[in-house]
């Protein structure tokens, strides 16, 4: 366990961290970026790899992330020489230009600090998560049977065995028959596969440190990395605050329980990242030679959701407007340059990492109508009670608990002191930032009309209209707030002993910010025990997949046919787990219908199964269209083990109860709620005998083992 989780955050982080650190910038900024940079890296190369035919591996894609560090080095080594040449440095006050007037070590002391809150936030985050899926039945390798979570492993297990990792591919993997194009962000599921090719667990397993691992690193560094930019400051004032943001974002089930219950994976990460993108950009003005890591780390959260450069575009917007516009970076340019040098470095960014995501984006517009129709518009709630929800972050699944009102008490706290306590008035950005936040979140939760609802859909719908999407960025800058208040108190009372009593300020507020960070860790524990057991233990105690389905996952991996042929399941049923966890191939790998319609041999089996094997009297052959499509799909075993995942819907009606009578198919396998098909045309008798014999329970004998063209057995 240890070196799994040891090994995945250095590949997380290091190879991204080593190119924005050969890129020029500072260490604590590099660690911070390194986890985008790595998916940017992931991503393209597995999309620019996909277009050329060439396999994505550990190989192919250490040679594009060299590719990469050698482009950083040479950008840095050009950055250098312009700066020589010009004969100077820039000297602005921001926290970005202090390294180069003040101590290094103070600025690798000052990262420390907050990297101390980081870390501890995400032991926390692992620990609760972690503790409780490693003491289940199956331990790491329990399955967690939501509807993303199953399409995560599939993917998982095809890139490992197929080497294709492009999101612009992912039809490939999904429409079996048909091959139909299908976009699907592949960034989280490259870097993934990446890392069980070095570690060589299991896909169960290794789903699972993955789905925790990833945003228990990501998540508190984002919170640390938007305190930082709020304040703005190289203190250690603003060390702290970042710290206690880490430690407080751990403390909010918004961010981390309800993103892992819902498996919402590669999208909880990104929005993380964007964040902390968002820091890292705003940087731009001041430091020009940032771009290029800049744009990397777009292309990462590109690569790994859509719906995350919206995120930072949305933030970035707010704070040049609020903050950059009224006070440019370098007014020595004069009013209308200096506005225009800001905007100009900052597109600069945004515009190559565009140019690389865009062609992948449009792959996907045909599925734009499916995103938008998605809504989880609450009934029967008024516009007040949306409002609320919005603000105290009672989302889904968080509304079953209570609201965190120490946290947004503090992050109220923490808002009044930057919007009213001395030359903090200038970050004013943060309330209409904090406010948008909550307008998103609750135009999801109780839809505006008109223009304006039509102009917030237009973000919202790129986050699936879902408020526990969208409250996210709010519960961000809860976070930032409450380390800020914190940080802020502790600075007050080690004023006041430092007038009373000199050389004990200082003492005394690292003191307190000690005991404050302890009382945040105990709290966030304790408050949010039932929503970690909910998040991370029932999801993994459904029956949707029972032991008697493992059991016969198991026994159809010990088949050599059930690995020659493909094994027909019900959807709904989730019994592709098969191909994720035993490398069994199948027909449907995901509980979503593929692209096939009533023609192809997908729905022409799936639907009339139950007439397999009987004669067709108008064809020569006397093979039905049904049994072609069997053959055509290289099927050999059906299975069916109900019940499905929906219990407010009805699930796909597959013809399960008459292939008892069916005479192209026989049962082979029957133990409990699972009972496994041959068909006879690709199954021999001998072996369908032997198969029936190793059955868990007697089956009665068939009355007939017939065949498609007509013989008897």
């Amino acid at each position: 366990m240890v070196w799994a989780i040891v090994s995945l955050v250095a590949l997380l982080v290091i190879p991204g961290a080593v190119v924005v650190r050969a890129s020029g910038v500072r260490t604590p900024w590099a660690l911070a970026l390194g986890p985008a940079v790595t998916f940017g890296i992931a991503g393209t190369a597995g999309w620019a790899l996909g277009a050329i035919d060439v396999r994505f591996t550990l190989v192919s894609a250490s040679i594009c992330w060299a590719v990469t560090l050698l482009l950083a080095l040479c950008w840095s080594g050009g950055s250098a020489l312009i700066r020589r040449r010009r004969g100077g440095v820039n000297r602005s006050v921001s926290a970005e230009a202090q390294p180069l007037a003040a101590s290094r070590w103070r600025e690798l002391g000052y990262g420390l600090i907050a990297g101390i809150g980081v870390i501890i936030a995400a032991a926390v985050l692992t620990w609760t998560a972690i503790g409780r899926i490693a003491s289940m039945s199956e331990g790491m390798a329990t399955i967690q049977q939501g509807w993303d979570t199953l399409w995560h492993a599939s993917v998982l297990r095809s890139i490992t065995e197929d080497g294709m990792a492009s999101a612009t591919r992912m039809g490939e993997i999904q429409n079996v028959e048909t091959q139909a194009v299908s976009y699907y962000p592949a960034a989280w599921h490259a870097f993934g596969a990446l890392w069980i090719l070095i570690v060589r667990l299991p896909i169960t397993e290794a789903v699972n440190y993955l789905g925790i691992i990833i945003p228990a690193v990501t998540i508190p560094t984002a919170a640390a990395a938007l305190t930082w930019r709020i304040i703005d400051r190289q203190r250690l004032s603003t060390a702290v605050a970042a710290g206690v943001a880490a430690l407080v974002s751990a403390a909010l089930p918004v961010l981390m329980p309800v993103g892992v219950f819902v498996g919402a994976w590669p999208y909880q990460v990104s929005i993380a990242l964007a964040i902390t993108v968002f820091a890292f950009v705003t940087s731009l003005p001041h430091a020009p030679q940032r771009i290029l890591s800049a744009a990397l780390a777009i292309i990462g959260i590109g690569e790994l959701h859509p719906a995350s450069v919206p995120t930072a575009v949305m933030l970035g917007a707010i704070w040049w407007l609020c903050y950059r516009l009224p006070r440019p970076a370098h007014p020595e340019l004069g009013a209308v340059r200096a506005r225009l040098y800001d905007v100009a470095v900052i597109a600069a960014a945004f515009v190559p990492a565009v140019a690389v995501l865009l062609p992948q984006w449009l792959t996907g517009t045909s599925q734009t109508e499916d995103v938008r129709a998605v809504s989880a518009e609450v009934d029967d709630l008024d516009r007040f009670d949306a409002w609320y929800r919005g603000a105290t972050m009672l989302t889904r699944h968080t509304e079953e608990f209570r609201p965190f009102w120490p946290i947004i008490i503090l992050g109220f706290i923490g808002m009044a002191v930057l919007v009213f306590a001395g030359t903090s008035r200038r970050r004013v950005w943060v309330v209409p930032a904090w406010f948008v936040s909550v307008l998103m979140t609750t135009h999801a939760l109780n839809h505006f009309g008109g223009v304006p609802g039509d102009i917030l859909a237009l973000y919202t719908d790129l986050h699936y209209s879902t408020p526990h999407r969208l409250v996210m960025v709010t519960a961000y800058l809860y976070s930032a707030f409450a380390g800020i208040a914190v940080a802020w108190g502790c600075a007050w009372a080690a004023r006041i002993s430092e007038s009373k009593v000199p050389s004990t300020g200082r003492v005394l507020g690292l003191s307190l910010a000690t005991v404050s960070s302890a009382v945040l860790v105990v709290y966030g524990v304790a408050s949010n025990a039932s929503a970690a057991d909910f998040a991370y233990k029932s999801p993994r105690e459904w029956q949707i997949i029972s032991n008697a389905d493992l059991k016969a996952f198991d026994w159809l991996a010990e088949q050599p046919e059930a690995h020659k042929y493909r094994t027909l399941t019900n959807p709904p049923e989730g019994s592709s787990w098969m191909y994720a966890r035993n490398d069994l191939p199948v027909v449907f790998p995901h509980y979503d219908w593929p692209v096939a319609n009533k023609w192809t041999a997908t729905s022409m089996l799936y639907w009339h199964a139950d007439y397999l094997g009987f004669p067709d009297p108008d064809r020569p052959d006397g093979v039905n269209d049904v049994d072609r499509s069997a053959r055509k799909l290289n099927v050999g075993f059906i299975y069916l083990s109900p019940p499905g995942i929906w219990d407010s819907k009805e699930d796909l009606e597959f013809p399960g109860e008459g292939l008892w009578v069916a005479p192209g198919v026989t049962p082979v396998y029957r133990d409990r709620e699972v009972t496994i098909f041959a068909f006879n045309d690709v199954i021999t008798p001998e072996r369908i005998d032997e198969m029936r014999a190793s059955s868990p329970e007697v089956i009665p004998p068939s009355a007939t083992r017939g065949w498609s063209d007509g013989r008897v057995g």
